[in-house]
């Protein structure tokens, strides 16, 4: 069975999660079921090519994504969909702010939030929820074979936002990480001070939060690991830091790198405004880290157990992260049997597997 991954043209030269989750479900399918996958970027070259099924990943990309399905569909070649989909009301209410280097973290109530999405909406990316917006997405999940999303609350807000109609029921297929090696059933020796977040420099990473929620815990240490996406943001974040102290800058570094940073330290903080569900904090979970995540309205809690394994706050409250981060001090939840328990689910195998599932579900030849 010949398949074709097709993602947003730039994924690979601009690595996001939809990145890192479609090179390793195709690893892991070619390895477990010697599948024969190939990487597509530009819906021109994908005319020329014979594969059996579609497999797309990213449905915000709306208009690239759309290109690549209708010549699938003009060919009557099955399509499978990885939307990585969310709710980025907060976050296009809070990159109106940005546009104002308004970088603090204010308090965005779901009303204000709307409010100012709706007097902005034309100037957002994508004009984010408007009706030619919710046509087009509806009109691709109304033509795809089978949707995959990432957790349950993805899935519910897809039905929630649009209306359309699937032509099979969807396969929850979860993000997850790699797994090299058996789980240690020791934890790694941890720096008792040493706090880190993972992450490109961004307003929607929410480094600035992070900052000045440690306010007070002067003996901690904090390191910014990841590549600067925003100069301004950046700028004002290392401002922050001066004033703190203890906190240092690391650029992007590859995951053998950070292993080493997710060993030493006792907690990962991810204060982000949208994560499906965020790969690093699972990554500093696996290593022993304590892990603060925001809630729901951010990224899915239920379906990842963030509220069993990890500690939850309001990213757009600094009291709640600050309350959180302490916590994670005190009422520590990773242990051994419970990282055992959490990944023998979320890893790739399970990944692979249901996602062949979900192909062999499509009755094309196997």
């Amino acid at each position: 069975m010949k398949i074709i991954f097709a993602n947003r043209n730039d994924c690979l030269s601009n690595k996001g999660g939809d990145t890192v989750q479609m090179l390793l479900t195709k690893d892991y399918l070619e390895k477990k079921y010697n599948l024969n996958i190939e990487i597509c970027l530009d819906p021109s070259e994908l005319k020329i090519k014979e594969f059996d099924i579609l497999h797309v990943f990213n449905i915000q990309t709306y208009s690239e994504s759309y290109d690549f399905i209708k010549v699938a569909r003009s060919r009557k070649i099955p399509v499978v969909l990885t939307p990585v989909y969310w709710d980025l009301n907060y976050c296009n209410a809070y990159y109106i702010l940005t546009r104002l280097k308004l970088y603090k973290p204010y308090r965005l109530t779901p009303g204000l939030s709307n409010f100012l999405r709706v007097i902005t909406n034309p100037f957002l990316p994508a004009g984010y929820l408007s009706g030619s917006y919710r046509r087009s997405i509806a009109e691709i999940l109304s033509s795809i074979d089978i949707l995959l999303p990432n957790s349950t609350e993805e899935w519910n807000i897809i039905r929630n936002h649009f209306r359309f109609e699937l032509k099979n029921p969807p396969s929850i297929i979860p993000n997850a990480i790699e797994l090299k090696e058996e789980i240690n059933d020791q934890l790694p020796e941890k720096d008792q001070d040493l706090i880190i977040q993972v992450g490109r420099i961004s307003p929607f990473k929410n480094q600035a939060a992070t900052v000045l929620a440690l306010k007070g815990m002067k003996n901690k240490q904090l390191l910014l690991i990841g590549r600067v996406e925003n100069h301004d943001y950046y700028k004002y974040v290392q401002r922050l830091s001066t004033k703190h102290g203890g906190i240092t800058f690391i650029d992007e570094i590859n995951y053998t790198g950070l292993e080493e940073y997710y060993r030493k330290a006792s907690v990962h903080v991810l204060p982000s405004l949208r994560e499906s569900p965020g790969l690093t904090s699972l990554e500093a979970f696996l290593h022993g880290c304590e892990i603060v995540i925001s809630n729901n309205l951010y990224g899915p809690v239920d379906y990842y157990q963030f509220s069993q394994i990890g500690h939850i706050c309001n990213p757009f409250d600094l009291v709640s992260i600050s309350d959180a981060i302490k916590n994670s001090f005190i009422n520590m939840k990773n242990d051994p049997d419970t990282r055992m328990r959490y990944f023998k689910f979320f890893n790739y195998n399970t990944v692979a597997d249901l996602t062949f599932k979900a192909y062999v579900s499509l009755g094309t030849q196997t």
